[in-house]
């Protein structure tokens, strides 16, 4: 055997070997941290929005048979309402030129609100109950209210009569008090009644509500009905941007 074979195995028998690498997994790297999930009673706010469906269809019917006194009227626009034991009952009802099935998704939207409510500084859904019932948030801008106030409630799609109905009312949540400068205002019933008409919908808002802070409803109620067109107006619009 020659030196130089002699010398090249013993190079490669001395030579050091580098360790296999390791692949890197998963379970090598730091798990990401789950997200801080808010906590609520689902039977309680399944029972309470279930509760107010009752409530508002017998509101409806009642409503219709008997009307509520006449507090403000527009071209197109009727506000009615009394004083309540528990605050102030309001239905507002108009006439949209877009159909129900439009005017359904256009108020269920939230990632829309903003864009054309300039009334709210903030609407958020905070979490789904079930696949019917969802928590939502919204706030008041404080600019254009003297006291503003906040909302948390829970909302569902139903039917009433064949027609289309939304249902409102309030939920309780400790995570979610209302922000600093705030009243926490409280829906004991309210919700949106769709019946479709020749020009499109009419549209009928139903709320009761104590909206605290020491305000006269009625007060609250003449407000209201003097910027309600204008809100109307922005509705209509906002829906109409929506399908383009």
């Amino acid at each position: 055997m020659c030196k130089n074979c002699f010398k090249s195995k013993s190079s490669a028998k001395h030579q050091k070997v580098p360790p296999p690498s390791i692949p890197v997994t998963s379970r090598f790297l730091p798990a990401p941290e789950p997200e801080p999930q808010l906590q609520w009673n689902k039977e309680e706010i399944e029972r309470r929005i279930d509760s107010c469906e009752v409530e508002l269809k017998q509101l409806i019917a009642t409503t219709e048979t008997s009307p509520l006194p006449l507090c403000a009227q527009r071209p197109g626009i009727r506000i009615y309402g009394k004083e309540t034991a528990r605050g102030f009952l309001m239905k507002s009802e108009w006439e949209c030129p877009h159909s129900p099935e439009a005017v359904f998704a256009f108020i269920q939207n939230n990632t829309l609100r903003l864009t054309w409510d300039p009334n709210l500084a903030e609407c958020r859904r905070v979490g789904e109950v079930n696949a019917q019932v969802r928590l939502l948030y919204e706030c008041d801008n404080e600019k254009f209210v003297p006291c503003p106030r906040d909302f948390l409630y829970a909302g569902k799609t139903c039917s009433y009569n064949g027609d289309r109905l939304y249902v409102k009312v309030s939920v309780e949540i400790a995570a979610i008090p209302p922000i600093p400068g705030h009243v926490r205002a409280h829906l004991f019933v309210g919700g949106y009644h769709l019946r479709p008409t020749a020009p499109g919908t009419l549209v009928t808002l139903y709320s009761e509500m104590d909206f605290g802070g020491g305000t006269p409803n009625r007060l609250l109620v003449k407000a209201s009905s003097t910027t309600l067109k204008a809100w109307i107006e922005a509705f209509n619009q906002g829906i109409a941007r929506s399908g383009e």
